[in-house]
């Protein structure tokens, strides 16, 4: 963990976010900048690190923020169209949700405890963050149609249903991913 002196970027997020809610305290509802908490939280949720000991290895924070970059576009899709990386870091959310899929989904078939079980949270988790995967990906593969060649992202795999009986599938396989093209 960083000093919180510290001049680094996990600090800058906090400090930006710290500054978002002081602003919209004073700010009417309507007048809400989802834009900058889109991305504040996608920053948050890339820069944390992740936990091993939890689903697919990553922290609840950092899910949590996984989960509200995705709600917040699938709620309002034109955010998509902000200027600046707006368009990749959702992109690479949705691929964070493909990994924690994948690490859900690998708990769920271990082969020491094959008769054992997912506990009802993380079931309740695996159903949330699969709705949001498949709402997500409808959103991005059609706003990804809509761009020239060079400015497209990541092509988003549909996930493997059959992969639930699979020990050794991956559930989304990324090795089908169409990887991003996009430099700058």
């Amino acid at each position: 963990m960083s000093n919180e002196k510290e001049l680094c970027s996990r600090n800058m997020v906090l400090s930006a976010f710290a500054l978002l809610q002081q602003s919209e305290a004073n700010t009417p509802q309507l007048e809400k900048n989802y834009g900058h908490h889109l991305l504040v939280s996608s920053m948050d949720a890339f820069l944390e690190g992740g936990d091993e000991d939890e689903a697919g290895g990553f922290s609840d924070s950092q899910i949590q923020s996984l989960l509200t970059v995705c709600n917040a576009v699938i709620n309002r899709p034109l955010l998509l169209y902000q200027p600046g990386p707006t368009y990749h870091m959702v992109s690479n959310a949705a691929i964070q949700l493909c990994h924690l899929l994948n690490g859900i989904q690998s708990n769920r078939n271990k082969e020491e405890a094959p008769e054992k079980p997912i506990g009802e949270m993380e079931s309740v988790l695996f159903d949330e963050v699969l709705d949001t995967y498949i709402a997500l990906r409808k959103i991005l593969n059609d706003h990804r149609r809509k761009l020239p060649l060079p400015l497209r992202c990541h092509g988003l795999p549909r996930p493997n249903l059959m992969a639930g009986s699979a020990i050794n599938s991956p559930f989304i396989d990324l090795g089908e991913t169409l990887m991003c093209t996009s430099r700058g």
